[in-house]
């Protein structure tokens, strides 16, 4: 159908109207359950771009009746996929995460369709548990490759280097990173961007100006909040680059506003607040981080991606005047859902604030948590803070 062309492509505005026609006219006629199974997929997920998550439940429950009478477990398989891109898109993640577990259990386990749903269980893993997250992108990355999918390759390569990126394998995350390059780009704009958005994370965390890929072209048409946020991360680096660290941070808190317009519990937000909070606590802009914590903070904890709780942990930390307990807490954060980087870098911060308030000997014992991993990584600016932070610990030498 075209409109699952459309809707490959990014190109939401085209599919969404196509595809409520092709619905409306097939729903109730057990000939045409296909094309219901098909537009109710599009629609659902589509609504992920438009934030109008009232549709996608009412398409899901209207399409399910027929679906489950006269269907085939190919029709369910695509109901499923859109049932779960309603549910993540409402912020019920756990569920959602259920129900994709309970959907890659059934049929080939190497088909497109089992790529498909591998990388939207990927989506949602990535901001809860990047190890699980990396074993389901590698997975669906080699599949992809053997059935030469491209389209499913780069969405694969994308979650996959994000997920190294917050497990501290950077040299890994690097390497997919060229390789994706080094094959050109493709008409899948939106997660083009996404690469390069990645490349950027890349850049600014080895503080190398080289590594950040060139910007994405993105047809004037499109609407997608999300694509508009990763752009804007990628502004936001590449203006930090250029020396303007302040209108940096700024660009990262646009992001985040951005990717809000589809509601706080975006499965995209969470990697948007992190940058934000990064260059927030860089440059000192505190006021707009406190607008946008303040915002988040409002998500009920279950609602929340492990990613995002623990960015928020540090964020109130860095605007309390007490920050200790709330860094340390961002730190068990991270270390247990398998962000190693970020509990490195919250590491880092933590010895500043001790070694500022006179406790050497805890901070000392934090730096030399945090160093290993940073020097393998070649984490060269928060490496230097640490630097920074142990000669104040050092005794001068007379």
């Amino acid at each position: 159908l075209p409109i699952w062309s459309l809707a490959i492509r990014g190109a939401v505005a085209e599919s969404l109207p196509i595809a409520q026609q092709v619905f409306e006219a097939a729903l109730d006629r057990p000939s045409r359950i296909a094309m219901v199974a098909i537009a109710a997929r599009t629609i659902a997920v589509a609504a992920q771009t438009t934030g109008d998550f009232e549709l996608a439940a009412r398409t899901v429950m209207r399409a399910l009746p027929g679906i489950e009478k006269y269907g085939d477990d190919s029709h369910f398989d695509l109901f499923i996929d859109g049932l779960t891109a309603w549910a993540s898109s409402t912020g019920y993640r756990r569920f959602s995460m259920v129900v994709h577990q309970g959907a890659a259990a059934r049929g080939d386990e190497r088909g497109p369709a089992a790529i498909t749903r591998g990388l939207n269980r990927t989506a949602l893993l990535v901001h809860d548990d990047p190890v699980a997250a990396g074993k389901v992108a590698g997975e669906a990355l080699r599949n992809s490759e053997e059935l030469g999918l491209v389209s499913s390759r780069i969405v694969a390569s994308g979650h996959l280097f994000i997920a190294l990126l917050m497990m501290g394998q950077w040299d890994e995350a690097a390497g997919i990173l060229r390789r994706q390059l080094a094959d050109g780009r493709t008409d899948r704009f939106d997660w083009e961007a996404y690469i390069a958005t990645g490349s950027a994370l890349l850049a600014y965390g080895r503080g190398d100006h080289a590594i950040v890929a060139a910007a994405v072209a993105v047809p004037d048409a499109t609407t997608d909040p999300v694509v508009r946020g990763w752009l804007l991360m990628h502004d936001a680096v590449v203006t930090y680059f250029a020396g303007h660290r302040a209108r940096g941070a700024a660009l990262a808190a646009d992001a985040v506003d951005a990717i809000a317009v589809l509601g706080n519990t975006s499965e995209d937000l969470p990697l948007a607040f992190w940058l934000a909070v990064d260059m927030a606590v860089e440059t000192g802009s505190f006021d707009r981080l406190e607008v946008l914590t303040s915002a988040l903070e409002m998500l009920p904890i279950g609602q929340r991606y492990r990613t995002l709780h623990g960015e928020l942990l540090r964020a109130r930390a860095h605007l309390s005047t007490d920050p200790v307990p709330g860094l340390r807490a961002a730190i068990e954060v991270f270390a247990a859902m398998g962000s190693a980087y970020l509990a490195a870098t919250v590491r880092v911060e933590l010895a500043s604030v001790l070694a500022d308030a006179g406790d050497g000997r805890a901070a000392t014992d934090v730096l030399a948590n945090a160093r290993p991993l940073l020097e393998r990584i070649g984490a060269a600016p928060m490496l230097a803070r640490a630097d920074r932070v142990a000669a104040l610990l050092t005794p001068a030498v007379s």
